[in-house]
């Protein structure tokens, strides 16, 4: 998946700067991604982690069959550069 289809996908990156995402993403974990909408789906549901909307997200991950919810965990962690980000990640997984 490309970069910027990431990004495109969870819409809620706008709210950060060019120089944030480039900083906080592992843009090469990214692009090995595939184009799949459980992929997107992902990108948006990390998107409104990191703004703060954590509620929405969890309940979306606990309503997805097993095999999509683990992809969507996964990707979570193997996409993120920054520390704090991934911290915020975590404790979202915890309480899932």
């Amino acid at each position: 998946m490309k970069f910027e289809d990431f990004l495109s996908a969870g819409y809620h990156f706008s709210n950060f700067q060019p120089e944030q995402l480039e900083t906080m993403f592992n843009v090469a974990a990214i692009e090995e991604l595939p184009k799949h909408k459980t992929y997107e789906q992902a990108a948006l549901m990390l998107s409104q982690i990191l703004v703060g909307n954590r509620q929405d997200p969890i309940n979306t991950v606990k309503e997805l069959p097993e095999d999509e919810r683990k992809r969507v965990l996964e990707t979570w962690v193997d996409v993120l550069n920054n520390a704090d980000d991934l911290k915020s990640v975590a404790y979202t997984i915890i309480h899932c």
